[in-house]
């Protein structure tokens, strides 16, 4: 592309638009000159079109007599088409010049929806249009932006021309302008007052390509249609979706050509006619691209859906009657709706509604009918509108029809088997007074009650047996019909049973209830087994759908025969009686347990007493242990004692306890478990150790008491006789414990008790402490703890205990000179040679044999001597100066002090503790106003150790 400036800034008002002052103009000089220009390049390049998108006056015939002209034929004689803008003043029958000269290939503007652009020049001698509307253009800055009008449609045609020209190099302006005329789409003006019916072609470079030089097609392929279908009758644009598209591909709707447009090489659209869609069923869908090369692709199926269609459950029906309306295919709308009419009433009018679903095609509506008699029809409405896409038959409403019967519930829901006869209510609608109730298909005598309610007599035979009865509801013709059946359960009957029949007065029976029928007021009564149903002592409501229950009382203490009766629904109608229960003091009462005491034992624990607490014991009770009677002894009518053997506890398990009482009356309790568990261990880290030597005890099963303790006691002595003790710890089952061994020879052993008690639960291996062995020595501590690598030889001090006369202290595991000070304090001589490098020392004490041993090892850090720098090392008096220290000793007591040089370590002139745990810092001292030489000196421990001493500060004036 090339650009040739043709444009000037005019300053004459006269030539401006509305006489405003400046505005931009081309002289017919300066055009030409520009177009000469083309044609002095094109001696050099291969120049195709020059594009003029500008325009003067209006002309309704060519205006071949314009200066223009002859430069126009000059570049046409070397192949160079001159297009021109036809202008953009609405006109339908002028253009603007240069495009009305004749020999100039003139451009008007067309839609998008390929119409005459509503702003275009246009006349019978236009040549051609091209897109002209929303054209984006580049624009200065780097931008884009978007324009209208024949300017940006002309470049259109240039283009084109430029694509001509390089597919065909020798064709002419005349030959590439006949072929895109040829192969152009034709647009007629038919605009509102400007058209004049001129029919211009449109531009289709493709085609027009193909008409000059062959084209070889791609095999076209077909991957999807949208839509794959539609609704019968309807009118359509089909897009195909695959490859190899072209301009030249058409879409062939059941083997014949349809208007297409090429949206890119992979999508086509098609225009698909109402009459293409006549028939229910599916149409193959093509591609066809012609030669050279080309060719149909494989067929995709489009379905031609039937219509919505709406059918009806019954054609004539009884005031008030249910009818139900099936929809077929419908169309999926969220706001397509059913509407009952009257037949003939408008598609405003409706009776009732009901919207179908989204996306739903296929569903039913059942409504009432109206009462008032006459025929009436349903009607489907697309998308919240009033027009109709589908009417059902009609619906007569006759009121010589008896309406269909609907049962929707009974009253009781189900019965007992082996029950009485009883009255059943029927609940639903469109009952008659001829309507009659159904029992297993067999009729009963029925009451009419309302057209909502019917009353049957249910015979005692009818509820025989346990099983499910079906109970319906039907009126004879005319109309009528039976209704579907609801499900009568009948089930076993309510029964209750007592936990015994012969008590004392006053003592507890449980009864108990099975197959209770669930009612929210059913109840328990207990009454005199003479009484009437109105008459009770006790009384106590099952619950909700509680079918199984237990209910405790206490008897009364009248002696009398008494029972237990279940009623339904806070009435009197008793649906089931327990076993007599008597009630005698000549009866020995039912024994029950409630706890026992000790709860659990260790294996073999050996024999123990077992209390066991409940109620209702006797002097003849006896306490089961498995089933096996124990020797028992009465303590009260709440507890007795049981004498349990150490067999019993011999093995871990869990053992059943239980009370019988015997006759008359009594009987046997529930059982309760007693756990025998494996019992807690106490093991020693030593049997045989000197006085003083540490031993340690681990407790492992403990029972995790808040108040269990461990003692530490001589062997033999009683079990409040001890000489150390620790708790255990609230859910400590498993911990250790260590304790120094007495001195006094002798034997010893750990206790556990539990419960803050003298229980003893478990008790350690003797541990026997034996004077003529030397004990095990500890060591806790080393004073110092650390050393300066090259100081020289020091005494380090061990603490422990255990220590003897004997004890020799080891300094990575080699003897040092070691001098006893007590049981609890060593000292060694370590040596200069101890501290020559730096690292960590392991230090030990070894107590010799008999016994003895050697003890856990401590380390000693042996470290880089501490340094001290100074800020400055020569200041005038009174200067400040920054002394700073690296890899000091830490110790809470170590100082700096600042001295003159040479003076004793005793002499200072400031000092400051370094700090605890402190290895680095600074400290910054206002120097002496007295001149000469000073240094900065580290001290350890609050003493005169020197263990650094900084570069020299010179106070000078």
């Amino acid at each position: 592309m090339m650009a040739v400036q043709v444009f000037s800034e005019i300053i004459d008002p006269a030539q401006c638009p509305n006489g405003t002052t400046p505005c931009l103009g081309a002289y017919d000089s300066d055009i030409m000159a520009g177009l000469e220009r083309v044609a002095t390049v094109a001696s050099q390049r291969p120049i195709a079109a020059a594009n003029m998108s500008f325009g003067g006056d209006l002309s309704s015939s060519t205006c071949d007599g314009d200066p223009l002209k002859p430069i126009i034929d000059n570049l046409r004689s070397l192949r160079i088409g001159s297009v021109a803008s036809a202008g953009n003043d609405y006109s339908g029958s002028s253009v603007t010049s240069p495009a009305c000269i004749s020999s100039a290939v003139s451009v008007g503007s067309s839609s998008p929806s390929d119409e005459v652009s509503f702003f275009s020049n246009i006349a019978p001698f236009l040549s051609l249009l091209a897109p002209g509307e929303s054209i984006t253009s580049s624009v200065p800055g780097g931008g884009y932006e978007e324009f209208s009008g024949t300017s940006m449609a002309s470049p259109h045609v240039a283009g084109a021309f430029a694509l001509l020209r390089q597919a065909v190099p020798s064709v002419t302006v005349s030959a590439g302008l006949n072929a895109v005329r040829q192969t152009g789409l034709p647009i007629t003006d038919t605009r509102f007052i400007f058209g004049n019916g001129v029919i211009t072609p449109r531009i289709r470079v493709f085609q027009a390509l193909a008409s000059l030089t062959p084209v070889t097609s791609p095999v076209p392929h077909t991957v999807s249609l949208t839509p794959s279908h539609a609704r019968i009758g309807t009118a359509l644009t089909v897009t195909v979706n695959g490859s190899g598209f072209n301009a030249l591909s058409v879409v062939r709707w059941n083997g014949a050509s349809r208007p297409t447009t090429a949206l890119d090489t992979g999508t086509l659209q098609a225009t698909i006619a109402a009459t293409d869609l006549a028939t229910v069923g599916t149409v193959p869908v093509t591609v066809f691209t012609p030669a050279p090369g080309g060719g149909t692709s494989t067929s995709l199926s489009f379905t031609i859906d039937p219509p919505p269609s709406l059918t009806i459950s019954a054609a004539t029906v009884a005031p008030g009657a249910a009818e139900t309306v099936t929809l077929l295919n419908g169309f999926g709308g969220a706001t397509d709706w059913l509407a009952l009419a009257a037949t003939g009433a408008p598609d405003s009018s409706y009776l009732q509604y009901v919207y179908v679903g989204t996306n739903v095609t296929t569903r039913t509506w059942t409504v009432t009918m109206p009462t008032t008699q006459g025929t009436y029809e349903f009607r489907l409405y697309p998308n919240n509108g009033y027009t109709r896409a589908a009417t059902s038959p009609t619906v007569t409403v006759s009121t010589s029809l008896n309406p269909p019967p609907v049962l929707t519930s009974l009253s009781p829901t189900q019965g007992f088997a082996g029950g009485g006869a009883f009255t059943l209510t029927l609940n639903g609608n469109g009952f008659s007074p001829s309507s009659f109730a159904m029992w297993n298909g067999t009729t009963r005598p029925t009451t009419f009650v309302s057209a909502t309610s019917l009353q049957a007599a249910i015979t005692a035979s009818d509820i025989a047996s346990v099983g499910t009865a079906s109970v319906s509801v039907q009126t004879p013709a005319p109309g009528g019909g039976t209704s579907a059946v609801v499900s009568f359960p009948i089930v076993s009957g309510p029964s209750l049973t007592v936990s015994s029949t012969q008590v004392t007065p006053g003592s507890q029976v449980t009864a108990t209830l099975t197959g209770g029928a669930g009612g929210a007021t059913d109840w328990l009564a207990l009454a005199a087994t003479s009484a009437p149903n109105t008459s009770y002592l006790q009384y106590v409501y099952v619950g909700a759908g509680v079918t199984t229950r237990t209910w405790t009382v206490n008897m009364p203490t009248t002696a009398g025969t008494y029972e237990f009766r279940l009623f339904l629904n806070n009435g009197y109608t008793r649906a089931a009686t327990s076993p007599t229960v008597t009630v005698s003091t000549s009866v020995n009462g039912a024994p029950v347990i409630s706890s026992l005491s000790p709860a659990q034992a260790f294996v073999g624990a050996g024999a123990f007493t077992l209390t066991v607490n409940g109620g209702g014991f006797t002097a003849s009770s006896v306490v089961k242990w498995n089933g096996a009677s124990r020797t028992t002894t009465y303590v009260s009518a709440t507890s007795l004692q049981a004498a349990i053997l150490a067999s019993d506890v011999a093995t871990i398990g869990t053992a059943s306890v239980s009370v019988l009482t015997p006759p008359p009356g009594g009987g046997t309790s529930g059982a309760l478990s007693f756990p025998i568990v494996a019992g807690p261990a106490l093991a020693v880290s030593a049997t045989s150790v000197a006085g003083g030597t540490p031993v340690t005890v681990t407790l492992t099963g403990g029972l995790g008491g808040s108040l269990d303790w461990i003692a530490f006691a001589a062997s033999g002595a009683p079990d409040s006789s001890y000489l150390q003790y620790t708790y255990v710890g609230a859910g400590v089952t498993t911990r250790t414990w260590t304790v120094t061994m007495p001195l006094t020879a002798g034997s010893y052993e750990f206790r556990l008790y539990l419960n803050n008690g003298y229980s003893r639960a478990a008790t350690s291996p003797a541990v026997s402490v034996n004077s003529s062995l030397n004990p095990v020595p500890t060591i806790t501590s080393l004073s110092p703890p650390q050393a300066i690598v090259g100081t020289g030889a020091f005494t380090l001090t061990v603490g422990g205990n255990a220590f003897i006369a004997s004890s020799v202290v080891k300094w990575n595991g080699a003897n040092r000179a070691t001098t006893y000070v007590g049981p609890t304090t060593l000292q060694a001589a370590i040596t200069a040679a101890d501290l020559a490098s730096i690292g960590t020392a392991t230090v030990s004490v070894q107590n010799p044999a008999p016994g003895g041993g050697t003890s856990g090892t401590l380390p000693f850090s042996i470290i880089a001597p501490p340094s001290l720098t100074v800020s400055a090392t020569t200041v005038t008096g009174g200067a400040s100066v920054t002394v700073t220290l690296t890899g000091g000793l830490g110790g809470p007591l170590d100082w700096l002090a600042l001295a003159a040089t040479g003076s004793p370590t005793t002499s200072y002139l400031q000092w400051t503790y370094v700090g605890s745990g402190v290895t680095n810092r600074t400290w910054t001292v206002t120097m002496p106003t007295t001149l000469g030489t000073y240094e900065f000196r580290l001290f350890q421990n609050n003493g005169y150790t020197l263990l650094a001493t900084s570069p020299t500060v010179t106070v000078s004036q």
